[in-house]
């Protein structure tokens, strides 16, 4: 029973962890907390109420998941993305949703749905001039094109995959590219609903192509056309 009593202090502790990794992750994938802060524990501990071991082990979840690094004499601080980290990224991303294109031909309504339901909210967020709906409205499109195939673990893998992006987006202090993305995603829901393979195949690799070279001119200082 002693052994049972001290586990669930720790379940109790990571669940408390886990709280803090949601604040911290909404804080450094909104900007808040900019690529290269600091994340040291004593204040952290102070601001949040908690003890500093569990801020220790919601840092070490946020390095678990790519958002922060940790140095052994400077401590942790947010993730700050090379070029070359972004090139890789999206490169997975062109690989995984490419993956998941062919599964469009054998998926149900309620999949398809999902994607309908993300191009209506970013319609609507487009409508309303809210830039932060709409990046999360163009994310949840992806998800769901991903979630075609029905695996949780290439769920898992890309919803990873879809931070450290959003993080490369913060690395520029930009949002998401605008211009057109309603019709382009509508397109993108048209030809799945079509089960247009090749045609979505192509649609989603220009997507993909578009949006980094769109992040890559902001790398490079050029303004986005």
């Amino acid at each position: 029973m002693d052994r049972i009593a001290a586990i669930s202090g720790d379940l109790n502790r990571t669940s408390v962890a886990e709280q803090v990794v949601s604040v911290l992750r909404e804080e450094i994938l909104r900007g808040g907390l900019p690529p290269g802060s600091p994340l040291p524990e004593v204040p952290l501990a102070s601001s949040f109420g908690v003890s500093r071991n569990t801020v220790r082990e919601a840092i070490r979840l946020l390095v678990h998941e790519g958002l922060a690094r940790h140095n052994m004499h400077r401590g942790a601080a947010v993730t700050q993305l090379s070029v070359e980290d972004l090139v890789d990224i999206h490169r997975a991303r062109v690989a995984v949703e490419l993956s998941a294109v062919p599964a469009a031909a054998t998926a149900g309504e309620e999949r398809l749905g999902r994607l309908a339901a993300a191009v209506g909210q970013l319609d609507a967020a487009a409508e309303a001039g809210d830039g932060r709906a709409a990046d999360d409205a163009d994310l949840a499109f992806h998800r769901a094109l991903v979630g075609l195939v029905g695996s949780s673990r290439m769920d898992q893998f890309y919803a990873g995959l879809q931070r450290e992006f959003r993080l490369g987006f913060t690395t520029v202090n930009r949002r998401l590219p605008h211009p057109d993305r309603v019709a382009e995603h509508r397109r993108l829901l048209e030809l799945a609903r079509a089960a247009d393979i090749s045609g979505l195949q192509r649609a989603i690799t220009e997507h993909l192509d578009e949006t980094w070279a769109t992040l890559n001119r902001m790398l490079t200082g050029e303004r986005p056309a």
